[in-house]
């Protein structure tokens, strides 16, 4: 999985889950997920980025369809 961000922060998420099996992401329960293990270090805990991580491995192994999800704020 090939992760590419503006943000520091996701670089940095994205070395740290370097050669992580993708089994592992798109399975393992939320405390023990190592998408959200690194996560932890990231600043804004209201980041989409991690749950978007887990979904493309879902659907990388044939678990998920590659439907769009997103997050609408009605003002």
């Amino acid at each position: 999985m090939q992760i590419t961000s503006d943000c520091k922060h996701i670089d940095e998420l994205a070395k740290n889950l370097r050669g992580e099996d993708l089994i592992n992401i798109a399975t393992k329960e939320m405390m023990g997920n190592p998408v959200f293990r690194c996560a932890q270090t990231l600043p804004h805990p209201g980041c989409p980025v991690p749950a978007g991580i887990i979904k493309c491995a879902e659907i990388a192994l044939g678990l998920a369809l590659p439907k769009d999800a997103y997050i609408k704020i009605n003002k």
